[in-house]
């Protein structure tokens, strides 16, 4: 992020963004110039989350493909209405709606894309199921028991998908990893949550908002997730 010490102490500015030329043409992103930030190096001495950096990032990358982005949330809401007929489907709504951060890593370790990496998430299916069916039986129970503890877990785990395609964890390090570094600095990442809702809140009041709403707020997470961890250029 522009103004934000990499590893080495040097300011890395973000990286450059361009509109795709024609729908389905593979879209070219200049790499970042930093590697993963260590997780030791991020529990020993937190972080922050500069919410207005992480929006205008969100911004610039679910923009600079908007068409792909609207094109797979109208293709992946279709998938998710087949898959709720049937209880086994359901669980594969973690590995399609992992695309909408499948893509945004793409972009920003610099490499090109196109429609069909939207479901790259269903190369790591075993895994996102996993973290599907733990993280959703867990935040329930949590739920059943005053609610609080159920929406502390949700937040807990808002990067346990990023780790698990982007560092390639298990799900239960994804999930344990997600909350030690939550911990860290669990208030501007409840801020940033909410502001993701409230999103996704007014883009749901409006007809077709959603189709905005949804892959914005995604790729703003997944910019929150590159100001704290850094990205992982092998994955």
């Amino acid at each position: 992020m522009a103004g934000q010490p990499a590893y080495g102490g040097v300011a890395v500015p973000p990286p450059p963004y361009s509109q795709q030329a024609q729908w389905g043409a593979p879209v070219q992103y200049t790499p970042p110039t930093y590697g993963p930030r260590p997780i030791d190096h991020i529990l020993a001495y937190g972080y922050r989350l500069d919410l207005g950096q992480i929006l205008s990032e969100g911004w610039r990358l679910f923009t600079a493909d908007i068409g792909g982005f609207i094109g797979f949330t109208i293709v992946a809401g279709l998938i998710a209405i087949g898959l709720a007929l049937t209880l086994v489907g359901m669980l594969f709504y973690m590995p399609l709606f992992a695309g909408f951060w499948v893509v945004p890593f793409f972009m920003l370790k610099g490499r090109p894309h196109v429609f069909g990496d939207f479901f790259g998430g269903f190369r790591q299916t075993g895994q996102l199921l996993l973290l599907g069916l733990v993280m959703g039986l867990l935040v329930f129970v949590g739920t059943l028991l005053l609610i609080i503890p159920g929406i502390y877990l949700a937040i807990a785990w808002t990067w346990a998908m990023g780790l698990v395609i982007d560092r390639k964890m298990g799900f239960w390090e994804a999930m344990s990893v997600s909350m030690k570094v939550v911990n860290k600095n669990f208030w501007e990442t409840l801020l940033l949550v909410l502001v993701i809702a409230v999103i996704n809140s007014l883009g749901s009041a409006v007809f077709v908002g959603s189709l905005v709403t949804i892959p914005l707020g995604i790729c703003m997470l997944v910019a929150g997730y590159r100001a704290i961890f850094g990205l992982d250029p092998r994955t």
